[in-house]
């Protein structure tokens, strides 16, 4: 184990998780840091392209959803904000994987519960499959918002197959 150039140093501390230092030796080891660069790379990038589109078709289907159970017309706005709450929510979850290196279905929850609870405390979300009134009385009801969408998110990933 040998210590990388100077000018990696400081790059591979700041993108790189802990768990690349090596056991044997205290300093930085240099090829493992390689490593996980070409990682970043191949699994960051990919991660956050590939589900634009499925972000695009769930999007259309929920502002066809939305207009038929509310009677209003498709609008370019309506369909940009669940485009865009899909893909941030996707967006959340590759940087969770790239770090601990495996897709686990508590990266889903973590993810939702954030989104859940930013949406809920901003009121541009309302909370599903919880009475109105008692949430109303309730004192945090931006935690009772991000536990119901946090556990929705780790509902469908375990169902989608992600190990927990």
């Amino acid at each position: 184990c040998r210590r990388p150039p100077r000018r990696h140093l400081l790059l591979s501390i700041c993108l790189l998780p802990a768990p690349i230092l090596s056991p044997s030796c205290s300093c930085y080891c240099y090829c493992c840091a390689r490593k996980e660069q070409t990682m970043l790379k191949n699994h960051l990038v990919p991660c956050v392209l590939d589900p634009i589109p499925s972000c695009a078709l769930w999007a259309g289907i929920f502002v066809g959803i939305d207009s038929l159970q509310y009677g209003t017309t498709p609008s370019i706005r309506t369909f940009g904000l669940y485009a865009g709450g899909l893909f941030t929510y996707h967006a959340m979850v590759c940087p969770m994987e790239v770090i601990h290196g495996r897709r686990s279905s508590l990266h889903n929850v973590a993810a939702g519960f954030t989104l859940g609870y930013v949406g809920v405390s901003t009121g541009r979300l309302g909370v599903p499959f919880i009475n109105p009134y008692s949430l109303h009385y309730s004192r945090h009801p931006a935690i009772i918002g991000g536990a119901v969408y946090g556990a929705i998110g780790g509902a469908l990933a375990t169902l989608g197959g992600k190990p927990i």
